[in-house]
């Protein structure tokens, strides 16, 4: 049944250009695991399930593309059902950029105009990243990150500070930061800001070997540590 509901939609749009065509097969793929897995199944699969549900994403993306009479090389095929397990199992195109996909980023923007950017660890400057993200899975994101923390973006909400829960592939977690166009307007995308945490403790020794203080201080601020001192660290943003 959820095949011949898959068809019929397909059919209907043979018509449109060959990107509208991907959206619609990922909305259509998408609706079709929905109908075939529990809601529990989808948020928490074990690896059996976690398989079967790829597996499942696959074989109905290649019978999408043959419905429209597309014949993509296998790693399209492979890239769209990527895609789309990402957005049903996962966070989405963050996913691309977050452990264990990407280990050397600090920071994560997704700007109001849609412009996505990221920031490498030790470096001060933003890169571009040339990815084109639509507002509504931007908006789909924020709610699957805020509403399990009780917390929503609206109107009456503009300004939303939360957490990025850690996982296995990332333990540091991270902190996010989301304003709402009302406050940040631009081509109606709300503002996403993620810094990422370390995946392990910052010891003295790691921020010697790179330098990022002189030994003198270093000591200077274990010692007012151990006495007990009030330790006041004020400046910009990546100051502490």
């Amino acid at each position: 049944m959820v095949l011949g509901l898959l068809e019929e939609k397909i059919h209907n749009l043979s018509d449109l250009d060959e990107p509208n065509k991907e959206l619609q097969i990922i909305d259509e793929v998408i609706e079709a695991i929905n109908r075939e897995f529990d809601l529990s199944a989808l948020r928490s699969p074990n690896q059996e399930v976690l398989e079967k549900i790829k597996s499942r994403i696959h074989f109905l993306v290649g019978k999408s593309y043959r419905q429209y009479g597309l014949y993509p090389p296998f790693q399209d095929h492979s890239k769209l059902s990527d895609e789309i397990a990402r957005r049903i199992l996962g966070l989405g195109f963050l996913d691309l950029f977050l452990p264990p996909a990407r280990t050397d980023l600090s920071e994560i923007t997704i700007y109001s105009t849609g412009l996505v950017q990221v920031m490498l660890k030790g470096n001060v400057r933003w890169e571009t990243v040339n990815l084109q993200v639509e507002v509504s899975e931007v908006w789909r994101i924020i709610t699957l990150l805020l509403g399990g923390q009780s917390k929503a973006l609206n109107e009456a909400t503009p300004s939303v500070n939360a957490r990025l829960p850690a996982t296995t592939s990332n333990p540091g977690g991270g902190r996010i930061k989301v304003l709402h166009p009302v406050i940040a307007p631009g081509n109606g995308y709300p503002s996403i800001n993620i810094r990422l945490y370390e995946q392990k403790p910052v010891r003295p020794s790691w921020l010697l070997e790179r330098g990022l203080m002189p030994s003198e201080m270093m000591e200077f601020l274990g010692s007012a540590v151990r006495d007990g001192q009030r330790i006041l660290i004020t400046g910009g943003t990546r100051t502490g």
